[in-house]
Formats: C-alpha cells, structure tokens, sequence
C-alpha cells in the first residue's frame, strides 16, 4: 500500500505550485476552482495539510459558506495549534455571523488562553471586540 501512495505522491513542489495557483484563484475570486485544488492538496499532500485547510476554510468564509469555514478553520487550528490561532478568530467571525453568541464566547476563551503571552495587540483588540459583542448580544436575549 505505500508503494501505491508513493506513485500518487506529486512532491513538495509541485503541492506549492498547485497552491499558489489555489491563492491565485482565490484572489481573482474563482473560489470554486481554489476549493477544488485546496481538497487535493488537503487529500494528497500530507505535510502541509494545516496550511491546506486554513486556505480552504477562507475560500469558504469568502463564499459565505461559514459551516465549511468553520470546520476547516477548527480542523487546521488541531493539526497545528500555535501557527494556526488565527483560526480561533476566524472561527470566532463566522459563528458570529451564524448568530452562535455562546460558541463566539467559548471559542475566544480558547484564543485568550492560548494566546496569553503574544504581543499581537491588533489580533487581540479584534478578538476582544468580538468577545464584547458576542456577550453582549447573549445579555441582550436573555434580559440581563
């Protein structure tokens, strides 16, 4: 079975090339033709799969497509939790959208936590405007 992989594996370059041709497409906004590179590379290029994932979830946060967003921002936050907090933000944006205050909440605790000793003030003053509105809109609903 490896040997089969190993016959299918393109290399490292070519995933790259194949990825900048996904950002590429990305930004002139053929994001149908960037998701469908990005599942083969998250398919087939096994080292980078993170990177993968969170270009992914932002073809579909940019097509509003915000439960494909958000599964992949959180699966690439897994594979790679320090490079990839970010994605607690973007998460945090698109369940925000869907009206999920609670979750918006939960999900920015996590970023708080884990990114306690960074110095991004603009990352965290985005995270914590976020925050204060996710709870105040849960104070609103429910008539504190």
């Amino acid at each position: 079975m490896e040997n089969l992989v190993a016959e299918f594996d393109l290399g490292q370059e070519n995933y790259n090339v194949l990825y900048n041709i996904a950002v590429q497409k990305s930004m002139i906004g053929d994001h149908e033709q960037a998701i469908t590179i990005l599942k083969f590379l998250v398919i087939n290029a096994i080292d980078e799969r993170g990177k993968y994932m969170k270009a992914l979830a932002g073809c579909f946060h940019h097509q509003s497509e915000l439960s494909g967003a958000i599964h992949f921002y959180l699966m690439s936050y897994f594979i790679d939790p320090v490079l990839n907090v970010d994605c607690l933000l973007y998460t945090a944006d698109c369940l925000m959208k869907q009206n999920r205050f609670h979750e918006v909440v939960d999900t920015l605790d996590i970023l708080f936590t884990a990114t306690a000793n960074q110095d991004d003030a603009k990352f965290i003053a985005k995270a914590k405007m976020l925050h204060r509105i996710a709870t105040n809109k849960i104070q609103s609903f429910s008539g504190i």
